[in-house]
């Protein structure tokens, strides 16, 4: 674990060893560091990959009291985000919100003001 030089956060890389085995070689690992992180700190937050891509976020919110979705702006379709919400309620898992990343503003601030 990594102390960030100017705030009071800890961060714990993935490391090289996990993309090399994969999800599932480091399962029983990862649970039982997630409890000793519980343990520890008052919020533990999770970086996972997108839903889409890989399995491991439904294994992951196992160990969570919940999920933020990211949803990237112009790029993530509907649908998409739609079925990642119906895998995450199929998995039984409490969705605290959504997160719209990347969107931008193609009108004007001072036209945005007048509206």
């Amino acid at each position: 674990m990594q102390k960030h030089p100017e705030t009071d956060l800890w961060i714990l890389p993935t490391g090289s060893a996990a993309g090399q085995l994969g999800f599932s070689g480091v399962y029983d690992r990862l649970r039982s560091r997630m409890t000793e992180l519980r343990s520890q700190f008052k919020y533990v937050l999770i970086h996972a990959s997108p839903l889409d891509l890989d399995s491991a976020p439904i294994l992951l919110s196992r160990w969570t009291d919940g999920v933020v979705m990211v949803v990237e702006a112009d790029t993530t379709r509907r649908k998409t985000a739609r079925r990642m919400k119906q895998d995450l309620e199929a998995a039984n898992v409490r969705i605290l919100g959504v997160v719209l990343n990347n969107r931008t503003f193609s009108i004007p601030e001072g036209l945005y003001r007048r509206l």
